[in-house]
């Protein structure tokens, strides 16, 4: 749903308000760079949370509906990659679909590779290493959608 709605406003944005696309870069990789920040900085002390209860249903639609990152992602994928789509509904909701299948087959990826490398990411090597390369991404990503620099 939440892809679906940024390709459609994707479109909107492209086709009504077509400045306003330099600002959705540079704001989204702002914030990309304020993640990669925030990364650099981050440890891992892990607390015992198993006392605390999942999330409700709804509680994670809300979530999903206010992540910035996945908001922006979806405005970035198709007004930078696939702003031909965003002329036809059908082909928003097509792709929307396709990167929802993609998203949960790399986000249980994630999970995974991270429930294997909890147990080293006490050590300050480890987890300095991680977070400089996770961060050395997003800055990556942030320089490719800003326009500012292109690495192909």
């Amino acid at each position: 749903m939440l892809m679906t709605g940024t390709g459609l406003m994707a479109g909107f944005v492209q086709q009504y308000l077509p400045r306003f696309e330099l600002i959705l870069r540079v704001v989204g990789a702002g914030y990309i760079l304020w993640l990669a920040y925030g990364i650099l900085r981050a440890n891992y002390q892990f607390d015992n949370n198993e006392n605390q209860a999942p999330l409700r249903f709804w509680q994670g639609i809300f979530l999903q509906i206010v992540n910035v990152k996945a908001i922006f992602f979806g405005l970035m994928i198709y007004t930078a990659f696939l702003s031909d789509f965003t002329n036809a509904w059908y082909l928003v909701l097509g792709s929307a679909i396709f990167f929802g299948c993609i998203t949960f087959c790399f986000t249980s990826l994630w999970a995974l590779f991270g429930s294997l490398i909890r147990k080293y990411m006490h050590q300050p090597l480890i987890y300095r290493l991680v977070n400089l390369f996770m961060a050395g991404l997003l800055v990556y990503t942030a320089l490719e959608i800003s326009g500012i620099f292109s690495f192909r």
